[in-house]
């Protein structure tokens, strides 16, 4: 049978339950678009200052490699996350140097096996 040809009473106690029912899962898909919001933006705040200030650094780098910044005008902070971002670059040298010595050795080595 079609309910819409059906009368049907509701009672007081049914519609008050309808409505609280309506009213509270709005609040919470509101929520949780909410949370899921706040969540996006921190994130989003976190990569943008995290970049922001690598291009600090690097500006600061940059200026110190040009002989434009003493080491006396740089802040203790700023010359430790300098002196640590320098010791990165040294180890991907460093790790890129040895895989470009291992290709060459592969090279010769293989050269030397068919007697040119």
């Amino acid at each position: 049978m079609n309910k819409g040809l059906i009368r049907y009473n509701e009672t007081v106690f049914e519609k008050v339950k309808k409505f609280l029912n309506k009213f509270f899962k709005k609040n919470e898909s509101k929520e949780i678009l909410n949370k899921n919001k706040d969540k996006n933006n921190f994130i989003e705040n976190i990569v943008i200052s995290e970049n922001e200030e690598e291009k600090r650094l690097k500006e600061l780098k940059k200026l110190y490699d040009n002989m434009e910044l003493n080491e006396k005008n740089i802040s203790n902070e700023d010359l430790d996350k300098l002196i640590e971002m320098y010791n990165n670059e040294i180890e991907e040298l460093r790790t890129d140097t040895k895989i470009r010595k291992t290709k060459i050795e592969k090279m010769i080595q293989t050269k030397n096996k068919s007697g040119h």
